[in-house]
């Protein structure tokens, strides 16, 4: 979408408020959906003549790349902790297939033609129970998330672990009105050269002006 005039207004004055950088992160978090999930689409489903689950692979990082950005000068609200569910494909040619196809714990059964082996290979599919967690950060009636190693909570001993259970799949939604890739690099660029007034609408105390003319690098977000 086009950005609003208060925007483009905001970012001449190299002002960021509460609601711009939540657009903001909502169209990267949207775009990085989307070339995921056409990653996998290319990966398991669609033939990948051209090369296209590669591309969106890449275009997957650099949009999460660009939201840890952006996430970067804020400060997360609580770490969540959930269970999630993984496909995981055993080929007849490893072990325990055999035993998963007796058991029957398993969402589904196929084979195809493996170029590589040079034969018809049977694989089976079963949705093993993942323990995961979260950074989770709350903006304008927007939560967002960046996953967090188990080894890493100790690093954020003042955070709270909030566990929800299991958490369902979320998918890119390509009807999503979203700011362009090129505005959301203009304030990120104002982020990384830490040049910007950063203002939480309903909190004034939140206000937050960072000034560095010389500090052209960017922020570190590894």
């Amino acid at each position: 979408m086009k950005p609003p005039k208060e925007y483009l207004k905001n970012l001449k004055h190299h002002t960021i408020t509460e609601k711009m950088l939540s657009d903001c992160i909502y169209s990267i978090n949207n775009r990085a959906l989307n070339s995921r999930d056409n990653e996998y689409k290319y990966t398991h489903y669609i033939p990948n003549t051209y090369g296209n689950a590669n591309k969106y692979h890449k275009k997957k990082l650099e949009y999460y790349q660009m939201k840890k950005v952006l996430l970067s000068i804020l400060e997360p609200a609580h770490i969540q902790k959930g269970e999630v569910l993984q496909r995981k494909r055993t080929y007849d040619y490893e072990e325990g297939y055999e035993d998963i196809l007796k058991s029957g714990n398993y969402v589904n059964n196929s084979g195809f033609y493996d170029p590589d082996r040079k034969e018809h290979v049977e694989f089976v599919v079963q949705m093993i129970p993942e323990t995961v967690y979260y950074l989770t950060y709350t903006l304008s009636n927007r939560t967002f998330r960046v996953p967090l190693e188990e080894s890493e909570i100790k690093q954020y001993p003042d955070l709270e672990v909030v566990d929800v259970g299991r958490i369902t799949p979320v998918y890119g939604d390509i009807t999503a009105d979203m700011l362009s890739v090129q505005f959301v690099e203009k304030i990120l660029l104002l982020i990384k050269n830490r040049n910007y007034t950063l203002i939480f609408e309903n909190n004034t105390e939140q206000e937050t002006e960072v000034k560095d003319e010389l500090a052209a690098e960017p922020v570190s977000v590894e």
